[in-house]
């Protein structure tokens, strides 16, 4: 028996040698029982994973170059909690390098407490700068979203300001190539006690992409600040998965270039798109144009007509008038002569009757 054991516990062994060649990734235990009966032995084995480990990717370096940025802004909509006014939205940001704020327009009527989209409220700005610019003026200016209501008579009133934390923006989830920040930002308003009050909310989305390295710049890989969340990057390797040959950069991967074909794709199509808009809103605008000059061109010839039909009577009625005077001077005229002639009439028949009165008297 003591013999059988032995053999038993020299193929045991064995088997241990064979497990060994065939270790997992990562240390196991074993545990085996050798043998039966009174010579049953328990062995308990720590497996080691001793094959060469291939050499682990180093972090792509951020690039000191500058790169080319481009920065989204949509003021989505917009909540006034103490009044109700015409309202549009207006910010200037130093980084933008703008010549002149934007402003949304039309301004659009906003009740008290009620949530109203704002139209033509997108823009987008290119910048080229590196990393470590982008971040420091991200983290220490925020934007300023200016809130104004619009009254033509009485001139505008400023309701307050919402300063958008675009630091923030950097430390949102990553979305593809950029990251997206969307967020209810109070509207603040100075009081006499110096304390800024909240009159409302604007929703401001943000999208920063990184389009690559500017032209005359340096090529270099994305900046995992801005392009790649950190814990995004450790989850595989927090899983145990190992990172693809290239470095990791997610870049070369399949699924970044098919992305990448659809977002250029869209951007052609979109370009199509605006392109025949823009075809179709030139041969409109002619359109427009030349039926505009023809109704001109008419209306001067009908106001041409009319104003010779105005002068011929014009000139009519200055005739008219003309013998009219001239009625009235020989009406006038006739008037004095019989005036006269009456006169002389009445001083002729007096001095008649006179005379035969006297010839009555003499003869009696």
């Amino acid at each position: 028996t003591v013999v059988d054991g032995a053999q038993e516990y020299e193929a045991a062994l064995a088997d241990l040698v064979d497990a060994l060649r065939c270790a997992a990734d990562s240390a196991q235990t074993v545990v085996r029982q050798v043998g039966a009966g009174p010579v049953a032995v328990e062995v308990q084995v720590v497996l080691v994973d001793l094959r060469p480990r291939p050499p682990q990717p180093e972090a792509d370096p951020v690039p000191s170059g500058p790169r080319t940025w481009r920065l989204s802004v949509n003021l989505q909509s917009v909540k006034l909690t103490n009044r109700a006014g015409s309202i549009c939205l207006k910010y200037h940001y130093e980084i933008f390098k703008q010549s002149r704020p934007f402003r949304t327009h039309p301004s659009v009527a906003v009740r008290k407490n009620s949530v109203t989209h704002i139209p033509n409220s997108f823009c987008s700005y290119t910048l080229d700068v590196n990393v470590a610019e982008a971040t420091e003026e991200l983290e220490q200016h925020p934007l300023p979203v200016e809130v104004w209501h619009r009254d033509s008579l009485k001139g505008d009133e400023a309701v307050g300001t919402a300063f958008v934390p675009m630091g923030d923006l950097l430390r949102s989830p990553s979305r593809g190539a950029g990251r997206c920040l969307d967020k209810h930002v109070p509207i603040l308003a100075p009081t006499s006690t110096g304390e800024p009050t909240a009159r409302g909310l604007v929703r401001v989305v943000v999208f920063l992409e990184d389009l690559g390295p500017a032209r005359g710049g340096r090529p270099g890989p994305a900046p995992p600040a801005l392009t790649q969340a950190p814990a995004a990057a450790s989850a595989p390797q927090a899983a145990g998965h190992t990172l693809p040959a290239h470095g990791g950069n997610v870049r070369e991967t399949q699924p970044y270039s098919v992305a990448f074909e659809l977002e250029m794709w869209k951007r052609a199509e979109e370009s199509k798109f605006k392109s025949h808009l823009r075809e179709i809103e030139l041969t409109k605008t002619a359109a427009l144009e030349e039926d505009f000059q023809d109704k001109e061109r008419k209306r001067q010839a009908e106001f041409a007509h009319q104003q010779q039909q105005l002068l011929a009577l014009e000139k009519k009625l200055r005739m008219k008038f003309s013998d009219l005077e001239a009625r009235e001077r020989a009406l006038a005229a006739s008037e004095r002569t019989l005036a006269r002639l009456t006169e002389e009439t009445n001083i002729q028949a007096s001095r008649q009757a006179s005379e035969a009165s006297e010839v009555a008297r003499r003869a009696q």
